[in-house]
């Protein structure tokens, strides 16, 4: 028998590499093949997750970056067009871009009135001679101009409209305008050029509300009658949004009014997609269209008084082909429109705003039907007949239907409402925290409380209802008239978890840091929630008064004499009283909002909460944290605000500013205070180290204020807008302050407000 050794099997890690190129696998080294491989692979995955300035960034790492990471990104933005230099008139952004981003379709481009007419000769040279630009197939102008008149505009009379020629963009499929509607020129050469252009936005966007702007931002949006001549001629568009014009003062004949606008675009019968804003049509106007354009399925109309009975029945089949529905009602019976609204929109109207209307309690009722409607805006309103006899009756039952309008099935389905609570029909105070639990069960995201009553929103602690609703992203609440007297109309604790915007007029903002729990008053048993808040209640405080003032008598009338010492210590007393209800009532509501209990001293730092906060507005009223913004706002805190506005805040000082300096991450930012005798224009230092500033709005300083050095402001080459007060303005005139500052910051412009 012959019996053969088993071989020893040498482990992987002894192994000799069969070749050279298997010993550099081996020793962890790589061929210049496979780094390229390697890298192409690293720049096409992190390419595509990228922002543009950082993919511009990364470009810089290799050649081999340099080539292919920015090879696949098909949106492009340019945020400021600028010539290289004096002797070199040429545009590098537009020259560069097809090297840079050759699959470049969707581009944006951002224009200023600092741009000579010669630079935008040379930027419509550019897209008309570059085949590439020919290849573009979404483009989108957008005006980074201030509101209003720009002092350092290299126009003479401003930019009129868009001075630019897009005939040699053939491939354009959707063409937006922002910040100012284009003229009839530039249109006509759209219509020859643009064949298959199938959306147009003319200063309308999906987000905006049909309303237009007041002053000279809403002219400059506004599509002329000479235009809308021409757009009807652009058979091959799909979807069209724009404001309408309203003044009949430069129109050569009457039937050029919205209505005949609307009218003249019969011919576009194959659009899918229109919103009008602006100017009311008549509802005639609208039958006539809607007939001609059978394949409409998502509109946006503004009726007005005058517009005319909407409802029809043999064209209700119009409406209900509709998918999306957008209605803004000014100054109507909103019965007579009920009709149209529950037979014709009960499943497709989508955004509904009332604005001055007339209505009853069936009215609003029978809103509750609309299984389609997310977006509820109610403006000011009239409830329905005499003044006289109908006051006492009408306005209850007019608040009663609205509650149980926005505490039923349609409460859960709003995502956004909006509401003035100017008038009696309107107090909802004592119903928010009903409101609230419907709320809190939905899917609201946006809630606008204007015109609100301090006195009602202190006595009853509504807001502090508002703390649960986890889904809440923009709360907006304005108070009518004088501010809150102290700051227990708003706690810390009451605020969303989830916001992103806050704006506040009128109501005080206190520091989180400041707000301790009481752990016993952070559930509390319902009947005493209950107790709590009838006490806060103004017919309670005065039965309330009324007993404790006598008992007081009472029992100190034998030693001590009525007199002024007493009759105040009872009304501190009562005040007192009033004061702790609601904070118990919101420390109840904001710990179960938390769904957790707390030590005893535990300290709710309410900013710390919003960690998602993008937007803070706050106005005419007091901020508890001006002492320490960077610890309240700084990027430890509220890592994503990108914009501030401190209009008219009471407890801003000089020393507070230098908080504003850690504020890194803003482009927007807003100090009015010109009641503050300590900030002048030179407290602008406290900012110049904010490099990432786009906006900067700052009024300040009296007639014996010194203007800003150029100097200080050098730093904020970003920044594209100064908005200064007329005071400043005259004095940086003055002083040639306003000639240096142009030659420091030549990308930004100075408007007057």
């Amino acid at each position: 028998m012959v019996t053969t050794a088993k071989k020893g099997r040498r482990s992987s890690t002894t192994a000799v590499p069969a070749t050279p190129a298997a010993a550099g696998r081996t020793s962890g080294e790589l061929e210049p093949e496979e780094c390229t491989s390697l890298t192409q692979v690293l720049a096409q995955h992190l390419g595509a997750h990228l922002s543009q300035n950082d993919l511009l960034s990364c470009r810089c790492a290799c050649k081999e970056w340099c080539k292919s990471m920015s090879a696949g990104r098909t949106d492009v933005t340019i945020q400021q067009l600028r010539l290289s230099g004096e002797d070199d008139d040429t545009l590098p952004a537009l020259v560069s871009l097809p090297q840079i981003f050759p699959a470049a379709e969707s581009l944006s481009l951002y224009f200023s009135e600092r741009l000579s007419p010669s630079a935008v000769l040379i930027a419509t040279l550019v897209l008309q001679r570059d085949q590439f630009y020919g290849r573009i197939k979404h483009l989108s102008l957008a005006s980074t101009s201030p509101q209003g008149l720009s002092k350092h505009s290299s126009w003479p009379q401003g930019m009129p409209y868009w001075p630019i020629d897009l005939s040699g963009m053939q491939g354009l499929e959707s063409l937006t305008f922002t910040g100012r509607a284009p003229q009839a020129d530039v249109l006509s050469t759209v219509a020859t050029t643009c064949t298959g252009l199938t959306s147009l936005v003319l200063g309308l966007k999906p987000e905006d509300p049909l309303v237009l702007p007041s002053g000279e931002q809403g002219s400059s949006l506004v599509t002329r009658p000479s235009a809308m001549h021409v757009i009807s001629k652009m058979t091959s568009l799909r979807q069209l949004s724009l404001f309408l014009e309203d003044n009949s003062w430069d129109w050569d004949d009457e039937d050029a009014g919205p209505s005949a606008q609307l009218t003249a675009l019969t011919s576009l019968t194959g659009l899918t997609e229109l919103r009008l804003g602006g100017a009311a049509v008549s509802a005639e106007a609208v039958r006539v269209f809607l007939k001609a354009a059978r394949r409409l399925r998502r509109v946006a109309f503004v009726f007005d008084a005058v517009s005319g009975k909407l409802h029809d029945r043999r064209d209700l089949a119009l409406w209900k082909q509709m998918r999306h529905v957008e209605l803004r009602l000014q100054g109507r019976l909103l019965e007579s429109d009920l009709p149209l609204l529950v037979l014709g929109l009960r499943t497709n109207l989508v955004s509904l705003h009332l604005s001055d209307c007339s209505v009853s309690p069936y009215s609003v009722s029978a809103l509750s039907s609309l299984a389609s409607l997310t977006e509820l805006c109610i403006g000011s309103w009239r409830p329905v007949g005499a003044p006289a006899a109908a006051e006492g009756t009408e306005v209850p039952a007019v608040r009663g239907a609205l509650v149980g309008l926005l505490a039923g099935p349609l409460g859960e389905r709003l995502e956004v409402l909006r509401m003035e609570l100017s008038d009696a029909s309107k107090e909802i105070y004592d119903d928010l925290p009903r409101l609230a639990e419907t709320w809190a069960h939905g899917s609201l995201r946006v809630l606008h409380l204007a015109h609100a009553s301090a006195y009602s929103l202190t006595s009853t602690a509504a807001l502090a209802s508002l703390a649960g609703l986890s889904s809440l992203r923009d709360l907006r609440v304005s108070i009518e008239g004088q501010a809150c007297r102290d700051g227990s109309a708003l706690r810390a604790a009451w605020l969303p978890p989830n916001l992103t915007c806050l704006e506040l007029a009128g109501v005080h903002l206190p520091c989180g840091e400041e707000e301790l729990v009481d752990p016993e008053k952070q559930h509390p048993h319902p009947q005493q929630l209950s107790q709590q808040l009838c006490m806060a209640s103004p017919d309670h405080t005065n039965e309330h008064v009324g007993r404790e003032s006598g008992g007081e008598a009472g029992e100190e009338g034998a030693e001590v004499p009525t007199g002024a010492r007493g009759a105040r210590q009872t009304r501190d007393s009562v005040k007192h009283r009033r004061m702790e209800a609601p904070r118990a009532a919101a420390a109840g509501a904001a710990a179960a909002a938390a769904g957790g209990s707390e030590p005893s001293g535990d300290v709710r730092c309410g900013h710390a909460r919003l960690r998602n906060l993008q937007r803070l507005r706050l106005h005419s009223c007091r901020f508890g944290c001006c002492g320490h913004l960077e610890a309240a706002l700084g990027p430890a805190v509220l890592p994503q605000l990108v914009s501030l506005e401190l209009n008219d805040v009471g407890d801003l000082a000089e020393e507070h500013l230098s908080g504003l300096a850690a504020l890194t991450g803003l482009t927007s930012l807003s100090v009015c205070a010109l009641g503050h005798s300590s900030i002048s224009s030179s407290s602008m230092a406290h900012v110049s180290g904010l490099v990432g500033l786009r906006r900067l709005r700052w009024h300040a300083g009296d007639s014996l204020d010194a203007p800003p050095h150029p100097a200080m402001l050098k730093p904020l080459r970003r920044l594209v807008s100064l908005d200064v007060s007329s005071g400043q303005w005259w004095r940086m005139s003055r002083w040639h302050v306003a000639s240096a500052l142009a030659e420091e910051l030549p990308l930004c412009e100075v408007a007057v407000s």
